[in-house]
């Protein structure tokens, strides 16, 4: 195992001499064998080293042994620890979209990143099982070939010195070194997609490769490899097609299709759009038809004999009692506050449960027309909710939901094309999430 790591970490150039590295330790035995293999090589590496658990509080009296191990562990065998706790249950539920598993995630990062010093390095322990799960849940799911590279070897200050290395390699590493560790009671439940694809699918994998981890870590590297060259190619190719005078991209047509969905996203970034398949597509084809789409809120792409253009549409200037809505905080009753969050798709929870979840303060953010303005009340207005088949006047569903007395405190937002959500009542149908939703517009209003 030492070897393996040490050759990890060389070919990626993780540590230098006089670096610190943190140890991500949750006590398990990837993370134990982690902190206890940088222990074997810390002189040769000329490094120093810390450790870092973090205590979700999920698992009540098993989450309260596992922070005890990793201090006793570090006691022992003289490391610096730290601990930082955090109460997961209560963030997810503030979010309302983020499960407990996303939500423990970026709570455990968010720490680990406060309790490292300025400039140190985190070493957490992905192995090489961990980078076949991750592969095969992207590629379950739909993925292109960045989503086949895996998990990173590096990712900023983060390493990860076990990435090629097995269950199997780590499991007798601990063994030759009489070290325990503790085992999270979760990690056997089948109610995550994860735990079946560990459980279940990988066993057979196995079955019929027995080195089924060290096979999917050398695609991974090759993978790796030909995304980074192809990237570099697409830049070269979008120099060459992007006329940054006019905001255009032309000469695609003498790209081939993989290089030219390449070049398209990069325009997509310039522009400030979220990039997916299917805007992608909805690009090749209005390249293939001609003419103009709202592509994203508040951009628009023209296309015209082969070339691209994108523009910003001009925010109007919000008439009395109105305001262009923010990503946060919006006070525009007085004494109330309407916040809106927006969140990508892949933050929130699996594509196969996340609809059953939305709320009726929850819209498509890229369906929206232009520009989205918050407003009070207007005479005259109508929509069509989200689930009916009928347009109703404002007036009529105010009278049906909403006491007289509160009628008057109520947010209204509109974009270009009209009425998109009411609040306390709904939202129109057509910014309702559906299947392609790639980011989600969340209002909540509180009194502030």
């Amino acid at each position: 195992m030492l070897h393996c790591m040490m050759e990890t970490i060389h070919r990626y150039a993780m540590v230098q001499p006089g670096d610190t590295v943190t140890v991500a330790l949750s006590g398990g035995a990837d993370s134990t064998a982690l902190l206890l293999g940088l222990l074997a090589l810390r002189e040769q590496l000329g490094i120093s080293l810390r450790a870092v658990h973090v205590n979700h509080h999920l698992r009540g009296a098993e989450s309260d042994r596992d922070a005890a191990f990793c201090a006793q562990l570090c006691e022992k065998r003289q490391v610096p620890f730290f601990l930082g706790t955090c109460d997961v249950a209560t963030y997810a539920a503030q979010r309302k979209h983020t499960s407990c598993e996303m939500a423990a995630r970026e709570v455990r990062y968010a720490k680990l990143e406060a309790l490292c010093p300025p400039g140190s390095k985190i070493a957490t322990a992905h192995t090489a099982s961990d980078n076949t799960e991750t592969v095969l849940e992207r590629l379950t799911r739909g993925t292109g070939l960045a989503g086949l590279c895996g998990i990173p070897p590096v990712r900023g200050r983060i390493i990860r010195p076990l990435l090629y290395v097995t269950r199997p390699q780590i499991l007798g590493f601990l063994a030759q070194q009489h070290q325990s560790y503790v085992t999270d009671s979760t990690n056997a439940q089948d109610a995550f997609f994860r735990n079946r694809l560990r459980h279940h699918v990988l066993p057979v994998l196995r079955q019929q490769n027995p080195a089924v981890d060290r096979t999917v870590g050398v695609m991974t590297r090759i993978l790796s490899d030909e995304q980074q060259y192809l990237e570099q190619q697409a830049q070269d190719a979008f120099d060459r097609c992007f006329d940054p005078a006019q905001n255009s991209l032309s000469g695609l047509q003498n790209l081939h299709p993989a290089m030219e969905r390449r070049v398209l996203a990069l325009f997509l970034q310039r522009c400030g759009v979220e990039v997916s398949a299917v805007r992608i597509a909805r690009v090749e084809q209005l390249l293939q038809t001609g003419g103009k789409q709202n592509i994203a809120a508040g951009v628009y792409l023209t296309a015209d004999q082969g070339m691209l253009k994108w523009e910003h549409a001009q925010a109007p200037s919000p008439a009395v009692g109105e305001m262009v809505l923010q990503i946060g905080e919006n006070r525009l009753m007085p004494g109330r506050i309407c916040m809106a969050r927006l969140e990508k798709i892949n933050q929130v929870t699996s594509n196969c449960n996340v609809h059953s979840k939305f709320t009726n303060a929850t819209l498509d953010y890229d369906k929206i027309k232009g520009t989205a303005v918050l407003r009070g009340r207007k005479q005259g207005n109508s929509i069509r909710l989200a689930g009916r088949d009928f347009t109703k006047s404002v007036k009529k569903l105010l009278q049906e939901k909403v006491p007289v007395q509160q009628r008057s405190k109520l947010h209204y937002l509109q974009d270009d094309a009209g009425l998109i959500w009411i609040e306390g009542i709904g939202i129109s149908a057509r910014v309702q999430p559906d299947a392609g939703t790639q980011q989600l517009l969340t209002l909540t209003v509180s009194d502030g």
